[in-house]
This record gives structure tokens, C-alpha cells and sequence, in this order.
């Protein structure tokens, strides 16, 4: 129930912002009565995510240690040689064992000071359905639990790391997962509404004015709400920046 209200709350902001009457509820005779609402709905749910994956809002962020997986038909990769399979819940990884994660065009992840991507970010189908992983390398500085650096006995690998026993675990993982509506800041549903009022917009009005507003307020609103004078939950502070990300900060 919860849910439901949060999520007719974001069409109806949305359709205010698009100039159409509000819906009573999301239910199919509502929905049959506003040709608008249902636009909106169409592109709710990537408006949601899209939202959601750029920042690590705190009211969408999940704190969890991840296992090596063994996906099948996934073939080896002997620079990231150890495995792991993201929750189904999954929309960006924000830090990996105290690493905030700066994501390249090659889905690789590149910690500060490093000469080599520390993870590289993958998509696989796993029982019919489409999952994110995670490979990590076994480069310097990865954090391995059980790995003895200084040992003469440790396999060293294709590039003189350790890396025959691998990671055994990402601890912690901190993700963006995809929340439930109910879960969401006002601050993030409000977001979430314009960027689908600015989705939809053009099909609902034919009005490429207002479709341009509405990208200029989304993006000024996101701006505000995860600048330094704004938190991610109504005013409340942000995620804390970790020592890394506030050098690469500075050094930008």
C-alpha cells in the first residue's frame, strides 16, 4: 500500500508538470480514463532507475559482502579471475572494500594512484534473466583475505600478483539498489517524477518546449540535491565521501 501511494504520488507530480489532471490511483480504470497517466506509467519504472544510479542516495543504498560465484557459461578471464554475481536488486556498485567506484566507458573500475582496473563490471542471463557481476583482478592493493604478499610460496600470477587463490569476498559491498517506492526520499520521488514528466512529456503534449524545460529542471534539481549544500535525503547529509574520493576530488 505503501508502494502504491508513492508511486501515484510520481505520476501525478509528473502530470502536473506535463499539464494534465490528476489520477485517483494507478488502477486499470483510472489508468483507462487518462491517456497521459498511462504514458506516464510507461516510462516510470527506467525514469526510477536512471534517477537512482546517479547518486548514491542514501535512502537506495544496501551495505553487504558478496561470495565468489561460479556462473555457467561464463567464460574465464585470467586478468579478473575471481567471479561475483550481483543481487537481482542491483543498479550500480558506489564502493567496494572502501573504494569508491569511478566507473570508465569500459565498464572498469579504476581506484586512485593505481596503474591497472581493480574491477570490471559485466552483464550475464542467469536463469532466464539478466544479472550484473562483478570480476575482480588480483592486483596490488585489492585487500585479499587469506593472501600472503610476502610469501615465496604465493602464485603470482600473469602480472607478479598474487592471484591463484584469489578474492574471496568483496567486503564490504556497498550498492545502488533498486528500492521500492515506498523506500524513496521525497527529494528522490520528486526526481524520479520529472525525469518521467521529461520522458513522456513530447507523446503526451507534442510540445518540445516543455520537454526542454523539464530536462533543464531535472537536471538543475539533481544538482542541488547532491551538491555540498544539500543532502541526498531532504536535507540531510549524504553519504560521507571515503579519504580516496575526497583526494580525487581535490586533485580534479
Amino acid at each position: 500500500m505503501v508502494d502504491e501511494t508513492a508511486k501515484t504520488e510520481a505520476v501525478n507530480s509528473a502530470l502536473i508538470a506535463c499539464g494534465k489532471e490528476m489520477v485517483p490511483d494507478l488502477s486499470d480504470q483510472s489508468l483507462q480514463s487518462s491517456i497521459a497517466a498511462r504514458k506516464i506509467v510507461a516510462v516510470l519504472p527506467r525514469a526510477k532507475k536512471t534517477i537512482l544510479m546517479k547518486f548514491g542516495w542514501t535512502c537506495a543504498l544496501e551495505y553487504t559482502t558478496i561470495q565468489p560465484s561460479v556462473i555457467p557459461n561464463l567464460p574465464p578471464n585470467r586478468r579478473y579471475r575471481t567471479t561475483f554475481l550481483m543481487p537481482g536488486d542491483f543498479l550500480r556498485a558506489w564502493e567496494v572494500q572502501g573504494v569508491p567506484c569511478q566507473w570508465d566507458e569500459a565498464n572498469k573500475c579504476w581506484p586512485p594512484f593505481t596503474w591497472e582496473p581493480r574491477w570490471q563490471l559485466g552483464t550475464t542471463e542467469v536463469n532466464g534473466s539478466t544479472q550484473k557481476f562483478i570480476r575482480a583482478s588480483a592486483g596490488p592493493g585489492l585487500g585479499l583475505i587469506g593472501d600472503d604478499f610476502g610469501s615465496a610460496s604465493a602464485d603470482l600470477g600473469d602480472y607478479g600478483f598474487p592471484g591463484a587463490i584469489g578474492v574471496q569476498s568483496l567486503d564490504p559491498l556497498i550498492y545502488v539498489r533498486d528500492a521500492d517506492w515506498g523506500s524513496l526520499d521525497i527529494t528522490v520521488l520528486d526526481l524520479v517524477a520529472y525525469e518521467a514528466a521529461a520522458r513522456a512529456s513530447y507523446a503526451i503534449t507534442s510540445n518540445l518546449q516543455l520537454q526542454g524545460k523539464l530536462d533543464q529542471y531535472v537536471a538543475k534539481k539533481l544538482l542541488e540535491a547532491v551538491g555540498p549544500d544539500a543532502g541526498s535525503e531532504g536535507g540531510q547529509p549524504g553519504p560521507m565521501p571515503s579519504i580516496p574520493q575526497s583526494i580525487r576530488a581535490l586533485v580534479r
